[in-house]
C-alpha cells in the first residue's frame, strides 16, 4: 500500500476521509484510455486519482487487518502502477545494484536476515529450517551456474515485479476481503502524473532502459515495457508454477499463507 509524499496518513484521517465520500466519487476509472481489452489481464483496474487527493492506507500489514475488523466503512487498500517494480528495484539497489543479483549468495543472506526480521522470537534452527524450505519452493537446486542464475532473476521478478495473484499486496486484500465486515477493494494507481512520470523515468534509468523515450510508450504498456527489457516478460507460467507449489505445502504452520506474505514483504522492503 501506499502512503502520500507529503506526510504519513493516520489511520483515522483515511476513515473519515472514506465517511465523507461515497466510494464512487474516489475512483475514477478511465476505460477510454486505458483499453481494457489489450490491458494484460493479471493487472488489477488502475485508478486515475491524484496522488496527494486519494485517501490510501497505511503500508503496516496489521494496522489494515485490524482496521478490517473494526470499521464500517469500506476499505481501500492501493499501490501505484510502478511499485511493484520499485519494490524489486529497491531490493536490487540494497544487494549492490541488479547486476548482482546473480550473486546468488547476496540473495540469500538476504532472506536469511528477512526471516530473522519476521520470526525474531525464534531459535536460529528456525531460521534455517524456513530458509531451507522457502529457498527450495522458490529457486530450487542450481543445476548450471548460468541457467541458475537467469532462473533466479525471472522468479525475483515473478515475485515483486509486478501485481500478480499470488503477490503480497494482493494476498493481503484477499484476506481484507474474506475477513473484513465491510467491502475491501484493491486498486492501481494510475501513474499518469509528473511525480509518477519522473519515478519512473529515474527507475528506467536506473535499470540502463534506454532503447526508447518514456512518452513513446502507450500508457497502458510501460510496466510490461520496463519488465520486458528487464529480464524478459515470461513469468506467467513461473506464477502457476509458484502457486501450484505453495498449496502442496504441508508441514510447516497452518497460517502458511500469512507467513509467506510477511517473509516476503520484508524480504522486499528490510531486506
Amino acid at each position: 500500500t501506499t502512503t502520500t509524499q507529503e506526510s504519513e496518513v493516520k489511520p483515522e484521517e483515511v476513515l473519515e476521509c472514506l465517511k465523507l465520500k461515497p466510494v464512487d466519487d474516489l475512483v475514477r476509472i478511465q476505460q477510454d484510455q486505458l483499453k481494457f481489452h489489450s490491458f494484460p489481464k493479471r493487472f488489477l483496474p488502475v485508478v486515475d486519482a491524484q496522488w496527494r487527493e486519494f485517501p490510501v492506507m497505511m503500508d503496516e500489514p496489521e494496522a489494515l487487518m485490524e482496521m478490517g475488523t473494526l470499521v464500517k466503512v469500506p476499505i481501500i487498500a492501493g499501490v501505484n502502477q510502478l511499485e511493484g517494480y520499485g519494490m524489486l528495484m529497491d531490493f536490487t539497489d540494497k544487494i549492490g545494484g541488479y547486476s548482482n543479483l546473480r550473486h546468488v549468495d547476496k540473495v540469500k543472506e538476504t532472506l536469511r536476515q528477512s526471516l530473522k526480521f519476521v520470526f525474531e522470537e525464534e531459535s536460529p534452527t528456525v531460521y534455517d529450517v524456513m530458509f531451507e524450505a522457502i529457498w527450495k519452493l522458490y529457486f530450487g537446486e542450481p543445476t548450471d551456474n548460468n541457467g541458475y542464475h537467469r532462473a533466479l532473476t525471472k522468479k525475483l521478478l515473478a515475485l515483486f515485479g509486478d501485481l500478480k495473484s499470488h503477490a503480497g499486496f494482493w494476498t493481503l486484500t484477499k484476506k481484507l476481503t474474506r475477513n473484513s465486515k465491510p467491502p475491501a477493494y484493491a486498486y492501481v494507481f494510475s501513474h499518469r502524473n509528473s511525480e509518477f512520470t519522473s519515478y519512473f523515468r529515474e527507475r528506467m534509468e536506473a535499470g540502463n532502459i534506454t532503447t526508447s523515450s518514456l512518452y513513446d510508450i502507450p500508457p497502458w504498456r510501460d510496466l510490461n515495457y520496463v519488465l520486458s527489457h528487464v529480464g524478459g516478460n515470461e513469468s506467467l507460467g513461473v506464477v502457476e508454477e509458484i502457486t501450484k507449489a505453495k498449496r502442496s505445502i504441508k508441514g510447516t504452520p497452518a497460517n502458511m499463507e500469512e507467513v509467506m506474505v510477511k517473509v516476503w514483504t520484508s524480504f522486499a522492503n528490510y531486506g
